[in-house]
Parts: structure tokens; C-alpha cells; sequence
């Protein structure tokens, strides 16, 4: 599984501040028969506001089935614009193509929600419902017109509570629920409507240390049992390298580095892009740990 960055490069990583044109040939045999990517960007290109500069620059990326490419760089970066041209909800230039190619128009939300599901950073949440009335919204894309949740809809979303230990919740109100509780809420949505591809923006923002990794092991499981493909934006590259089967940098809404977390994770890399200092480390299973160094020196406390 791979992410493919076009055209191709010699090499694994891209660096430098051009436009983000590179992609890759897959991991794959040269015998290997040809396969489609899930997900496929095409010089995409976002503004915001008429004449403005762009926030995102001719991206091209193709994202294979069952992959999780995380996308990472600092503020500003152009990562959570990507996702929402990718789902759709943002206009863009270029060419968005969803699994088998199929590509889309802005305003068919019913076909798109079918093959792809998107978890906003700061989702807007309905008022006066409960936790499973909300959650059970992820199955509207597969009911027919007028038709209401059936028995499968309904045990299909308290599997998906009980996962992200949600089930307790079912009746609460979505008004009466914490931060993490609502972030993990909105991803039980999501996985609820059991789309070919899963866009997460900052998915464990919100939560703490135990609920983040679990989440993320959950969705490593379900991509993994399902073929799922993961595009997530992360801000925790220790996080993003340890799940994540390839990393996407961006800077400046250009993709300036790409490959596997070993390639892109360097201190030469980081410390350009991120304009700090940092020290690579590895923790006992070879997993990279990001550590920012101090760029000035503390005071000496005077001991009498």
C-alpha cells in the first residue's frame, strides 16, 4: 500500500519549496497489474475569496485502498483545506477522483457521503439530540427516500459506541457531553457510515493520551478489517509516524516532502519546515520521537 505523488521522482522524499508536483511510483512488482487508486487529487488547487492567494497549490496525490497517508506540516499549512476539497467541501481547481474514479459533483452530498466519510476539527453539531440519534445520521446515505433506520442501521451504530466506549452515552444529549467525548462522537458518525475512504482533520485534538491512542487504534483496526483508507491531518508527527503508512509535509500549501514516516520524520526536514529546532529520536520499535529543542538557554539559577 502507498501513496503515489506525481510526477515520478527519483527517490522516496521530495523536498524543497516548489509547487508539490511529485508523486511516486507504487510499492508495488513490475509485474504487478496497475490498480486504481481510492482516492486521487489532481493539481488541486483552494482559495479562499475571489483573487485570493491560494491556500492550497497544484497538489497531486493518489491514495491507494487501504493505506493511511497522514498529512502534516505547521499551522497554516494548507492541511485541513486539502481535506475539505477532498470531501467536497470547499471549491477548488483541479480534479478530485473518489474510489473507481468515480468523480463527483459539489452538489450530489448523498453519492459522495457513500464513498467518502469527513470528521471536521470543529464540526458543527445539531441542536437537542442525543448521542445514537446523532450517530445513527451516519446511515443516511444508504436509506432510501422517506425510509427510516432499520434494526441493521441501529446495531451497526451501538457496535460503533461500544468501540469507542460511547455506549453509556446513547441518551445524553450532545449539549451535555465534553469536548473528547464529542470528538469521539463525531467519529463514531463517520465510521457509522461505513465510507470507502475516512477524512480525519486533527482526529484526537481533544482527547486525552488513553482515548487518542485507542481511537487511533480503532481506526487503524477498521482500515485494516475493511480495507479502509485513511487521510488524516495530524499535528502529533510521533502519532502521525507510528499509524500512518506514509506522511505528507506541507508548507505554505505545497507538498514539499512525502514517503514513510523514517523517510520524512528527519531533522533536517522538520527543523527547515517547521522553522525549530528538533532532535529525532526512536523509541524501542524503531517508531520516531519529534523532540523540540529550546533555541535559548534558561537562566542559571544563583544558589547562595
Amino acid at each position: 500500500m502507498s501513496a503515489v505523488i506525481r510526477p515520478p521522482v527519483h527517490g522516496a522524499v521530495t523536498s524543497g519549496a516548489g509547487p508539490a508536483a511529485a508523486r511516486s511510483l507504487p510499492a508495488e512488482s513490475p509485474a504487478a497489474a496497475p490498480t486504481r487508486p481510492a482516492l486521487s487529487l489532481d493539481r488541486v488547487e483552494v482559495r479562499y475569496g475571489r483573487g485570493g492567494p491560494p491556500v492550497v497549490r497544484n497538489v497531486s496525490l493518489d491514495v491507494a485502498a487501504g493505506e493511511w497517508l497522514a498529512l502534516i506540516g505547521p499551522n497554516g499549512a494548507g492541511k485541513s483545506s486539502l481535506l475539505r476539497a477532498a470531501a467536497g467541501l470547499v471549491a477548488h481547481a483541479g480534479t478530485v477522483s473518489l474510489p473507481q474514479g468515480t468523480q463527483i459533483g459539489p452538489c450530489d452530498h448523498r453519492a459522495r457521503a457513500r464513498l467518502v466519510a469527513y470528521v471536521a476539527q470543529q464540526p458543527v453539531l445539531p441542536p437537542g439530540m442525543t448521542v445514537a440519534e446523532y450517530v445513527l445520521l451516519g446511515r443516511t446515505a444508504h436509506l432510501g427516500w422517506l425510509r427510516a433506520e432499520g434494526r441493521a442501521d441501529r446495531r451497526a451504530a451501538a457496535e460503533v459506541l461500544d468501540r469507542l466506549d460511547l455506549a453509556r452515552f446513547g441518551t445524553r444529549h450532545l449539549t451535555a457531553m465534553s469536548g473528547g467525548e464529542l470528538q469521539r462522537v463525531v467519529l463514531a458518525r463517520a465510521l457509522v457510515q461505513e465510507a470507502e475512504v475516512l477524512l480525519l482533520d486533527e482526529p484526537t485534538s481533544a482527547l486525552d493520551l488513553g482515548h487518542g491512542i485507542g481511537v487511533l487504534e480503532l481506526v487503524d483496526e477498521l482500515r485494516r478489517d475493511r480495507a479502509l483508507t485513511v487521510i488524516s491531518a495530524m499535528h502529533d508527527l510521533g502519532s502521525a509516524g507510528r499509524f500512518a503508512d506514509r506522511l505528507a509535509l506541507l508548507h505554505q500549501g505545497e507538498l514539499v516532502a512525502h514517503g514513510t514516516p523514517h523517510e520524512v520524520l528527519t531533522e533536517p526536514i522538520l527543523s527547515r519546515y517547521y522553522q525549530t529546532p528538533v532532535e529525532v529520536l526512536h523509541s524501542a520499535d524503531g517508531t520516531a520521537v519529534v523532540v523540540p529543542l529550546r533555541t535559548t538557554r534558561p537562566p542559571r539559577t544563583r544558589i547562595e
